[in-house]
């Protein structure tokens, strides 16, 4: 195995272990579990997207992922949000 391989490997398992405490923890305390628009909110904020600073934002998000459905994901959420204010004009 190559060092490569075996940093690759350590990561994932990492991430499978973080993973299992997050929903083993979610499990036992449903309501900590953030918002899709909170996550999205973060995406935005970490990929210093123009749409961050917006301070209506939070709202945009929460609507966005009500009409979604429970399933949406935070990147389709963010993706959809961000292209439905392009489409209407008021992105930036």
């Amino acid at each position: 195995m190559s060092a490569l391989t075996g940093t690759a490997l350590g990561a994932e398992l990492r991430r499978l272990a973080l993973r299992a405490t997050l929903d083993a923890h979610y499990a036992r305390r449903p309501d900590d579990r953030p918002h899709v628009a909170e996550v999205a909110l973060f995406l935005a904020a970490a990929r210093k997207l123009p749409v961050a600073d917006r301070p209506d934002l939070p709202t945009i998000l929460r609507g966005m992922a009500d009409a979604m459905g429970a399933d949406v994901d935070p990147d389709t959420l963010l993706a959809a949000t961000v292209g439905h204010l392009a489409i209407s004009g008021s992105a930036a």
